[in-house]
């Protein structure tokens, strides 16, 4: 009788720790799934929930405006000194200077062209060009040339970029009334400046040319006033080149000369090439290249004379003109007003380019049909 007791106490123990285990085991399914009912995803979208039951958190921010950190502005670096007309950095001995602007001869051989500044390239008559080749730094010239006779029409563009023009004579008798104040450093004046190597051209190195400035008394300072026909963009807000396609500008001067300028998209600059070969600097063997194309269009008038013809090139009035830069192309008008060049686009500002050094074609207004860029 006591051992039924027993068996039957036991049972019943077995009973109710069953039912309690089974007690648990439902509420802890229950639980947790009004847990899992409540709960939103983490990418649900709900950020009130997903953030907790408060309407602020710890910091007193309001839930969902959680701070986060904004990508830093890249650091632009801004030069204290710049070059007048390239717009690159500079150091203050130089960015305090005038340039010497060079008149060369369209010859085989280039010296000195693959380090200026700016470039301008003039028709002449019988089909030739001439250049004016723009240097900032004299003493650290080698040799440059062939060096060329200055023209009346160079003058404008003298002025406008406060420059010190560098020839050797004159073969128009007006360049010596147009350049009057200008400051025309003449080497054919004295054998100490230049020098003949078994040929008919002349050269100069910066040894001679420090030497000709020095004696010469011209002023190598440049002015405050000199303003450049056109505008730089600012330091690390150069646009993307927009504009129609100019992979390649063709300028036939002449039948048997044609200026070819072809777009290095690796470098961002324009390979300079002469009837169909790339011209090289003879001094440094380098290619020479162009951040910067300036097609300017302008009339001309060529006068017949006892001793020849003489072609001259209208650049004191106004014309179009297209710039060329990232393989695009702007078109743009230019004036010469108050004794100065003037660059203006078409949406009547004025014209800003792209810094780095600068090629510049004159070319005849009658024969600008005969351009060619693609």
């Amino acid at each position: 009788m006591a051992n039924m007791k027993a068996t039957k106490s036991g049972n019943l123990y077995r009973v109710i720790v069953l039912i309690l285990i089974a007690t648990v085991l439902i509420c802890a399914v229950g639980f947790a799934a009004d847990g899992w009912q409540k709960s939103p995803a983490p990418d649900s979208g709900n950020t009130d929930e997903n953030n907790g039951d408060t309407d602020e958190n710890k910091d007193g921010s309001k839930t969902g405006d959680t701070p986060t950190n904004d990508p830093e502005e890249p650091v632009i670096y801004i030069p204290k000194f710049t070059d007048a007309l390239t717009g690159l950095e500079t150091s203050e001995r130089l960015a305090k200077l005038r340039h010497i602007a060079f008149v060369t001869e369209n010859t085989q051989y280039l010296y000195g062209m693959s380090s200026a500044s700016v470039v301008f390239e003039f028709p002449y008559e019988g089909g030739g060009t001439r250049y004016l080749v723009y240097q900032s730094d004299p003493k650290k010239l080698g040799k440059i040339g062939a060096l060329g006779m200055a023209r009346d029409y160079m003058t404008s563009l003298i002025r406008s970029f406060d420059a010190i023009p560098v020839a050797v004579g004159s073969d128009d008798p007006a360049e010596v009334k147009g350049t009057e104040g200008v400051g025309v450093l003449d080497l054919s004046r004295s054998d100490s400046f230049a020098y003949t190597e078994n040929t008919v051209f002349h050269y100069t190195n910066g040894d001679l040319i420090s030497a000709a400035l020095a004696a010469s008394g011209i002023s190598t300072v440049r002015t405050e006033a000199s303003v450049l026909p056109y505008g730089f963009y600012d330091f690390g807000k150069e646009p993307t080149p927009s504009g129609k396609r100019a992979s390649t500008v063709l300028l036939p001067y002449s039948e048997s000369n044609e200026t070819e300028l072809y777009y290095n998209a690796e470098a961002g600059t324009y390979c300079y090439s002469k009837c169909g070969s790339r011209k090289i600097d003879t001094l440094n063997g380098k290619n020479i290249t162009f951040k910067n194309v300036f097609l300017l269009f302008a009339d001309a008038t060529t006068y017949e004379k006892a001793d020849g013809v003489t072609t001259v090139l209208d650049t004191e009035s106004s014309g179009g003109g297209y710039y060329i830069s990232g393989g695009a192309l702007t078109e743009f008008t230019w004036k010469f007003t108050d004794g100065k060049m003037v660059f203006t686009g078409l949406d009547g500002n004025r014209l800003t380019v792209y810094r780095g050094n600068s090629y510049f074609s004159f070319f005849k207004s009658s024969m600008k049909k005969s351009v060619t860029i693609q």
